[in-house]
């Protein structure tokens, strides 16, 4: 098992997503996926369910899938 895909903090996941994507030629994508940083702390259905993630965020493809 890849270890980057056992990261269970989302803040943590989201961060590797976006230095992977600008990393890897899409700095578009990259800036988008860190752009959900912000949701975290929101006070949105969509909020609460990201920062409460129940998996895996990266095994789940969760920054990619918003």
């Amino acid at each position: 098992m890849n270890p980057i895909m056992e990261i269970e903090e989302v803040a943590k996941a989201i961060e590797w997503q976006a230095d992977h994507a600008t990393n890897n030629g899409a700095p578009c994508t990259g800036r988008v996926v860190r752009g959900q940083l912000r949701l975290l702390d929101g006070a949105t259905e969509v909020s609460r369910r990201i920062a409460a993630w129940p998996g895996k965020p990266l095994e789940d493809a969760l920054p990619l899938r918003l």
